[in-house]
Order: structure tokens, then sequence, then C-alpha cells
């Protein structure tokens, strides 16, 4: 059994952290002897795709509901005292439900942090913060008093009779908690050795280390509790302890002008470092510290930045009254903004759900009613009013909110019931049962159609319903084998509802392969081979489908269903065949899929594409050697460098550095293919490899040096990089090309992008494309606003005459700008008589940005002047009256001219 020693999230460079995730997939696809755990909090954008596109399954611990609650107190408090457990059980679950603490005990850490407070400490009120519950559980670790700890003792005795060593245990001891906050930091922006960083921190605060010392730290810091051994080093028990560690630490360190603040925000507004840096801003504040500086500046900001806001308060940070007002309209209007919107549910929980996290007195009386108020309103948009049912039953009335779900869910489509079924089982003891029935009576209501039945099924199982998921599924299939309609080659008879289902975020279409798929994971092994066989035996069947009939079969057959996959795919296109190889390789049926990428690539044409994945279904199974023998077939360069590439993680590296060399000097090679070369023979320790990169880019065109400058910029070699810089701006070299380059250099924060920047930046306003859409974004991911929002200004302005790149910029523009810019972002296009298909594209960027009131303001001149856009005139209204401004829109409509349009607009505003 072999496993991973940290989590994936605990690897702080993003870079280093994608190489990991993509050796591991690697590994997996080459052979199924591998058994790996890999474990890691949420990851940033597609980071863990790499590992699902290699078949490794993907588990998430669910957050505790009520019920997983009560079970786990009553475990926890039997194994302390069988006797008192029911009472104890039952004071925990009613003092944590009934106060703050109710959103952060559904995660299982911290509910039993929770615990291990209760426990120890019965008589004493549990902390009502996340951060008061890990300083709470410090104390317990690290202070004299509370850690019930003997190690000190244990140290003192192992000692003996030498005062030198007795001396450095005490002098140890004293300073465990400096050391351990160090360790803390050192992990946040380290990789190294834990143990090392001790080892470094006590020579050089300790004049004389006796023989031993080192396992005198060992034990001290092991002795704690917040370390666990790892072979030769040390770890933390859970990376949440190293981040509110070192932001004690950090937190001493900010001053109080707090000239840092856009970098701990930008820690904030991301998800891999936004405990770390709540945990920083608060501990900040409490130390008499202005924390308005702080909130002003998150409530300048747009949705990432009011949402932290709302954490923050969460945290039970004190500030004045109206900054806690403005955070809680803030985010009532990112649930309106983004509830109107199509496909925003996610969002709109999101809000809610930092809404729900907020101390009792911020949610005041008036907010509540205004929630309630939109909750019993039938203009309002679906997702709206269910989270505002969410947010006051759990606050209110859970019974009632209950109650509300199933009697709404009867008449709304598909969308929301994902979002009411987990609202259901969180807010009642006894929505698991409610939250089935609500789906299975949904079932019997629409006819048992077949498309809706699939969806609900796949809700179900979703939900943890397997047994009433499977047979639902079952009867499903008996009535599709009954029904006359349903016959080989035809699509899947969709039936009612059968047009709503793909407003479901997730649900998969009502196909046969979307049936395969989902009898395969209810365990209904002959329904879903009866699925799949009829996608097999269509003519029609995209790409898409046939993979998911594909590994439908092999998750109920494994290998018996591969000679049935091979039959099926034989006839088919090179894109069919591509995708199936993949499929069998990612599924551990090498031999089968390395069969299918031989065959392709000696019987038929595959484009560049095609040819790059097969040759990596080659590699990951072990077929290093048949991909020599490609090599030797006088290979496009294209291709040679797709053979580099999958060759530089088998035995035959030497061979990948050849291909790759081969290519960097073929006059046909492009900018990526020359960029994918130098990346198969750099390595940033051997300075002969980027001397070799530099003197071949250097006597290429500019597309070259450009691609060889974004590799060794960020290494040790930038001073090359920086060369290759000052050509390209020597020699006036195209700017869309020197954009593309500037982008990257930003991220990295390089020091070496100044003179680029410039030159790139002045030429804004000069044509618009995807590269100076990737510096402005590069500008706001490191939060230099003022120029992104310029920037991103000059960019719109020029490019109205075409939507698309428009609607990038308007976008980058908001963000950017923030609430402080968006009435001049309003004033200033609505000034260049935009169209009304324009106008609705920067309302719907400012609605998605939380800035509701500039949407308004938008909306309504659409409603206003629309001319000949009739339609979109009627989506304006429809998003104003959905977030609750239907007068407003009747006003606007009273003072427009009495056309006929204009009466139909009223007419419809006013059923």
């Amino acid at each position: 059994m072999a496993g991973l020693h940290r989590r994936l999230d605990e690897i702080i460079e993003p870079d280093t952290r994608a190489q990991v995730i993509d050796a591991i997939a690697h590994q997996v696809r080459r052979s199924a002897d591998h058994r790996l755990v890999i474990t890691t909090r949420p990851l940033p954008g597609n980071e863990l795709k790499p590992l699902e596109q290699a078949g490794v399954d993907i588990y998430a611990i669910q957050p505790f509901g009520r019920v997983e609650l009560e079970e786990f107190a009553r475990a926890w408090f039997r194994a302390q005292n069988p006797i008192t457990a029911m009472t104890s059980a039952e004071a925990f679950v009613r003092q944590v439900r009934d106060g703050r603490l109710r959103e952060l005990v559904r995660n299982p850490l911290l509910a039993t942090i929770a615990a291990i407070a209760k426990t120890l400490e019965p008589n004493r009120p549990l902390p009502n913060s996340r951060i008061d519950l890990y300083g709470r559980f410090m104390e317990y670790l690290l202070e004299d008093g509370a850690s019930r700890r003997d190690t000190l003792a244990e140290l003192r005795r192992s000692a003996g009779g030498r005062p030198e060593r007795q001396a450095l245990v005490e002098w140890l001891h004293q300073r465990r908690t400096e050391i351990i906050e160090q360790l803390a930091v050192h992990r946040l922006e380290s990789e190294s050795s834990l143990f090392e960083a001790a080892s470094a921190w006590a020579t050089e605060h300790h004049p004389y280390l006796p023989d031993g010392w080192q396992d005198d730290l060992r034990a001290l810091l092991a002795g704690t509790g917040v370390f666990v051994h790892t072979e030769d080093d040390i770890r933390f028990r859970h990376h949440s302890f190293a981040e509110f560690l070192a932001a004690r630490r950090r937190a001493g360190e900010i001053p109080a002008d707090f000239p840092d603040l856009d970098e701990w925000i930008k820690r904030g507004v991301a998800e891999g470092s936004r405990a770390f840096a709540l945990f920083t801003l608060v501990l900040w504040g409490r130390d008499r510290r202005d924390l308005g500086r702080v909130m002003s500046a998150l409530l300048a900001g747009t949705k990432p930045e009011v949402l932290l806001a709302g954490r923050l308060l969460a945290e039970g940070v004190e500030v004045d009254d109206a900054l806690t007002s403005a955070v809680v309209d803030r985010l009532v209007a990112l649930i309106l903004s983004n509830g109107v919107l199509p496909d925003k549910w996610d969002e709109v929980e999101e809000a809610g759900k930092v809404l729900l996290s907020m101390p009792p007195y911020v949610l005041t009386p008036p907010i509540l009613a205004r929630l309630r108020g939109l909750r019993d309103h039938p203009d309002p948009a679906e997702p709206i009013r269910v989270e505002c049912a969410v947010v006051v039953g759990a606050l209110e009335d859970p019974e009632v909110a209950a109650r509300w779900l199933e009697e709404f869910a009867v008449e709304v489509n598909p969308a929301m019931l994902n979002r009411s079924v987990a609202a259901l089982k969180d807010l009642v003891p006894d929505g698991v049962e409610r939250a089935e029935r609500l789906l299975t009576r949904l079932v019997a209501a629409n006819g048992q159609g077949y498309a809706i039945t699939l969806v609900i099924v796949s809700i179900m199982v979703d939900a943890g319903f397997t047994d009433a998921a499977t047979a639902l599924l079952r009867d499903l299939v008996r009535r599709l084998r009954a029904d006359p309609a349903t016959v080989d080659g035809r699509p899947l008879p969709a039936g009612p509802w059968a047009g709503r289902v793909a407003d479901l975020p997730g649900a998969s279409v009502p196909t046969w392969g979307a049936l395969a798929e989902l009898a395969g994971r209810c365990g209904c092994r002959d329904e879903s081979l009866w699925a799949a066989a009829k996608v097999f035996s269509a003519e029609g069947t995209t790409e898409v489908e046939f993979d998911r009939a594909v590994s439908a079969v092999l998750s109920v057959s494994g290998e018996e269903g591969v000679p049935t996959i091979m039959a099926a795919v034989a006839t088919k296109p090179a894109g069919y065949v591509v995708r199936t190889a993949e499929t069998l390789q990612q599924s551990l049926q090498p031999e089968a899929a390395v069969q299918l990428a031989r065959n392709l690539l000696e019987g038929s044409y595959v484009n560049t594409a095609q040819f790059r994945r097969v040759t990596s279904v080659i590699a990951d199974c072990n077929g290093g050697t048949e991909l020599l023998r490609l090599a030797e077939a006088g290979l496009s360069v294209e291709h040679r460098v797709s053979l580099a590439k999958a060759l530089s993680g088998t035995k035959h590296v030497q061979d990948a550095f050849r291909l790759a060399r081969s290519a960097m000097v073929d006059p046909a090679v492009d900018r990526w293919d020359f960029k994918d070369a130098i990346r198969v023979i750099f390595d940033p320790e051997d300075a002969s490899t980027a001397d070799e990169i530099y003197a071949v880019a250097r006597a290429r065109e500019p597309q070259h040096q450009a691609a060889a400058a974004a590799v060794l910029s960020g290494t040790n070699h930038e001073e090359l990089a920086q060369q290759l810089i000052k050509n390209l701006l020597d020699h006036l070299t195209d700017p869309d090309l020197l954009a593309d380059l500037a982008a990257g250099l930003i991220r990295q924060n390089s020091g070496q992008a100044g003179e680029l920047e410039a030159a790139v930046l002045g030429g804004f306003g000069h044509g618009q494309d995807h590269r100076q859409v990737r510096v402005v974004e590069a500008l706001i991911a490191v939060r230099r606003l003022d120029e992104a929002t310029n920037a991103a200004r000059l960019a719109t302005l020029n490019g109205l005459e075409d939507q698309f790149w428009f609607s990038h910029f308007v976008g980058a523009w908001v963000r950017a700008g923030g609430v402080v810019r968006a009435g001049e972002i309003v004033r200033e296009l609505l000034s260049r008589d935009l169209v009304a298909g324009y106008r609705m594209e920067m309302a719907e960027q400012l609605a998605g940005a939380g800035l509701l009131e500039s949407a308004v303001t938008v909306w309504l001149d659409v409603v206003r002047h629309h001319g000949e856009e009739v339609a979109e005139g009627l989506r304006a209204a429809s998003y104003l009256v959905k977030c609750g401004r239907r007068d407003d829109v009747v006003a606007v409509l009273d003072e427009v001219p009495d056309r006929p349009a204009a009466r139909r607009l009223r007419a419809w505003v006013m059923a």
C-alpha cells in the first residue's frame, strides 16, 4: 500500500503542485499496481482534472448535516463516559445549534475540536467563532496548565545528570510556541523539511547544542500534539493548524497602516489561502487595529471581495454598525443580482451560506423581514426565493422552511431540486426521509416521464438515496423496454419535462448514454449494458455519448466488457477511437488501449491533437519502445514534439531530448511547439540547458524568443530572459506577441516585466484579442486594479464594434473598477448610445459582480430605449421583475411614448 504523506493543497507553489499532480496521474495511467490515497482540500480551477482523466475516483468528505452531527456527538460522548453520554451529547448538540457555531460544526474537524473543548471543560461556554475554536484548541496543546501533558518531565528524566542537555530542554520548552509558530510560517512558504527548519532555528538561537539535542527537539515538538511523525520528518497534524499558528505570527508583524493589504486580500479571495488570510486579518484587527479600513477596501470591490468581507464578519470581528450593515446589504444584493441570471444557483447558495455564518445580531429583524418578503413574493427568481427560505428557516423556524420547500418544489423546474434536497437534509431531523418522498412524489406527479425520472434518479444517487434510486431506475428501464418507441438507432423517448432537464446543474441529459452511466452508478448491470447497446447501435451518436457508454460498460463489466467496446468502436472515425483508447487506458485496460492506438496510427489519418493524445496513451501504457519506432518514420515537427513530450516521462528520456532538439531548430516549428520542445530539455538546475535554449532562441524569430523568455523567467536564469525581452522590444516585435508574454510575467510578479508592460499597455486601444484580455486579467489577479481599470477601459471603448470582445473587456473593467467605478462605467457606456444587446451584456457583467444598483440602472435604460430589439427590452424587464423591481419597470414604461411595443411590454409586466 503506497500513499502520500502530505495533502496536495499543502504544496504551496501552483506550478510545483501541478507537476506533482501530473506525475501521480502519469503513474496511475501506467500501471494498476499503484494503490494511492490522495488527499486535498478543494483546489482552484481544474487543477485536479489530470487525476480525474487518469481514472482516479474522487470522493469528498461531506459536511455534517443535522443527523450526522447528532450521531457524531453520541459516539464521541459515549467514548468519554457511557453513563452520561446521552445527556452530554444532547447538551452539546443544543449548544452548537443554537449559536454561531451552527454552520461551523458542519465541518467534521471543527465539530471534533468543539467536542474536545466540551469534554475538557464541560462548564465553560464553547467559543462562538472558528478562530476562537482554534485558539482554545491550541491553548490545550501548548499551554502548561491546559495541555495536561508530561513531555517536559519526561525530557528532564531522559537528560539525566547532564546539566547542559537539561538546560537546553528547559530553554526549548519555554520557546516551544515561538518555534512552532515559526515552523507554521515555514510550512506555508516552503516545501522543505519542517524538522530541518526547527533544527536550523535552534542552531541559530542557542550558543551550544549538546549531544542528543535533536532527539530532545523532536520529542518536544511531537509531544505538543500539533505534529505527527513521518519517517525522518514531522508534519502538522492538520494543515489548518499551520494556517492558524502562522497567522498568529504574521498578524503581529503587520504594521497598523497595513501597507500590504492588497496582497492579503488576494490571499483571502483565493480558496487555497483563504483560511490563512482570514485568521491573519482577524488577529491583526484584535490588536486594537482599524479593521474598518480592511472592510472599506473589501466593500469597494465586487463579488469575491464582498464574500470575503462577509466571512470576516462571521469570524466575530468588531466594526461599526454602518460597515456591518453595508456588508449584509451587499450580500443580499449578491443573492438578488446573481439570482436573476441563468445558471447561478451555486453563486446564490454561496452568498446565502455566508449570511448564515453571521453572528445572530448581524441579521437584524429588518433584514430577516426583507428576506421573508423575497421568499413569499411571487416575483423574485426561484434561486432567490429558495435561498431566502433556507436562510430565514435556519435562523427562525426550520420546520416552516422545510414545508415551504416541499410545497414550492411542485411548481418549479428541476434546477432547484438539488438545493432543496440539501436544505431539507440540514433543516429538520426527518429531512432525509422528506427529501426522498419529495423526489418520489415529483416523478409520479409528472406522469413518470422518462426524462424527469432520469433527472431525479441522478439527484437521489448524489444525495445518497441509493435504494430509492435503484428502484426507480429499474422501473424506468422496464417501461422503456416495453415502449414501442424504444427501438435500436432511435433516441431515448424523452417524455414530460424533457425540455427542462438541461436546467439542472450537473444533471445528465436524457440520452441512452446518460441512462447507461446512471445505471452503472446504481449497480444495475443488466440495465446499464442494455442502454449502452442502444448507444453502440445508433448511427448519429456523438463522441461524448459514445464515451459515456464505453465508461458504463467498463464500470459494470470491467475486462469482460472490452470485446464489446472494441467491436463497437471498430467502424468509428478517428475521434471516437482516440477517446475510447483514453478511456480504456484510464480504466486500466492497457492492452486494448494500445491496440486501438496502434491501429489508429497505422491505418488512418490523425490530426496533430489526436496524434498527441494517442502517443500519450501509448506512453502511459509503458509503450515507450513502440513510440521510438514512430520516431524513425519521418514525422512532422508537430508530431516530433508530441513524441518528445510523451517520452520525457519514460526511461527513454534521452530520445525525448533528441527529438526536442531536432524540433527546436526545425524551420517549420511555431512558437507553441517550440515552447513545448524547450520545456522538455530545460532543467532549471542545469545552466547548460538554459544557455542552449537562449542560443537557439536568439537565432530564431521573435515568436521563438518570446516563448523562450516565458520559460526562462521566474527561474535562476532571469538574466537570459531579460536579454531576450530587451531584444524583442528593440526590434518592435508584434504587440500581440508582447502582450502574451507580458501577461505571464505580470502573474509571476516578475521584476522583468516593467519595460515590457509599459510597451504593451501603451498599445492598448489599438485592436482587441485574447492577448489583451490576458494582460488585463493578469493585472486583476495581482490586484493592480488601477492599471487594470485603465487598460480595460481603453480596450472596451476601442472595441465597441465587436460584441464578443466587448463582453470580455467590460467584464474586466467592472471587476477591476468595483463599486467605486461602477457608476462611471455605466455613465460612459450609456453615453455611447450602444444598441440594447451591448447594454444587456454590460448589465449582466455588473449583476454577476454583485453590483445590483448599477445593473438595474442599465436594465431600466434598455426598457426605456430598446428600439427594434423588443426581445432585449422584454429580457431587461424580466430581470427587473425577478429581482423585485416591478414597480420601477412600470414607472419607466409610464414615461415612454404610447407605442404598440411599449403597450405590449407594459401589459406583460402588469400581468
